[in-house]
């Protein structure tokens, strides 16, 4: 089976292309290992919160409370559930309509559009939009959390595992067949030059790039600092849910990124939109 384009938005699930071409081999086994990852730190982050939720244990300050950790858990889903069946362009904390319909029967809509609200806020201000613990009825937040318990297999998990099984199926079959070989790409001393321009700027010094590497230095200089006992499954835990957390955050930062960047490049491709139009009206004197 092709997976150039294994999964499509639900109202098109069922159309398929038969001249579609399979992917290239190395393509579909990046594709696999995107897919495998994207399972990974679903489950392991749901794991995590389900722990601290059921957990009688007092929860840490970074915790917040149980309103924010089935906020934290609805959001893993929102946010898979869309990676899966939207569009590269779709905001995926947009929580779907066949979700919100459900919650709003089992929530309120009110309390659902808080919950929207605080699914695309920072981290730090999730606790300052939904309702303290204390002032919302336990059945509430438990009820979002049941219904990710109850949907989260046939809308995300095993759609998932049966994508990665088809695709390490497809894998096998092809294993034998020739690979074109890997050629560099030479860059051009113009282009070059253009890249180290917008690289070495005052604005971007230092580079971001070196930004990045001293931030994962850094990340990977504490790990190493850490000490382990035996079966201290608790802290192992912790720190990979942090891990999963800065990988989700950062994947999801840079697609945003992304596509400020191409719009900025769309509006310079057309010199009569709005925007140009209103940079290029002289000042008015006096």
């Amino acid at each position: 089976m092709s997976h150039a384009n294994f999964l499509l938005p639900a109202q098109n699930a069922d159309v398929v292309d038969p001249k579609q071409e399979p992917l290239p081999y190395r393509a579909l086994h990046s594709k696999c290992s995107a897919f495998s990852r994207k399972l990974k730190i679903y489950t392991d982050l749901a794991l995590l919160c389900n722990a601290k939720i059921e957990s009688g244990e007092p929860l840490t300050e970074e915790d917040g409370n149980r309103v924010v950790l089935s906020q934290r858990l609805l959001r893993s889903f929102v946010f898979t559930k869309n990676w899966i069946h939207e569009a590269k362009e779709f905001d995926r904390y947009t929580i779907p309509d066949d979700v919100k319909t459900a919650l709003d029967k089992l929530i309120g809509s009110d309390l659902v559009t808080k919950y929207q609200e605080a699914l695309r806020a920072k981290r730090d201000e999730v606790a300052q939009i939904l309702p303290k613990e204390d002032q919302l009825e336990e059945s509430k937040w438990k009820a979002v959390v049941t219904y990710v318990h109850h949907n989260e297999k046939a809308m995300v998990v095993s759609v998932l595992q049966k994508a990665i099984a088809e695709m390490k199926q497809e894998l096998e079959v092809r294993k034998e067949e020739p690979q074109p070989k890997r050629v560099a790409k030479k860059q051009s001393e113009s282009s070059r030059s253009q890249t180290v321009g917008v690289w070495s700027s005052d604005e971007f010094s230092p580079k971001p790039e070196q930004k990045f590497k001293e931030l994962a230095s850094d990340i990977r200089a504490r790990i190493g600092k850490l000490k382990f006992e035996q079966h201290d499954f608790k802290q192992y835990s912790e720190v990979q849910f942090q891990l999963d957390t800065l990988l989700f955050e950062t994947a999801d930062e840079v697609r945003l990124i992304k596509k400020s960047l191409k719009k900025q490049f769309e509006e310079a491709q057309n010199p009569t939109s709005p925007k140009k139009m209103r940079s290029r009206r002289k000042p008015r004197n006096g």
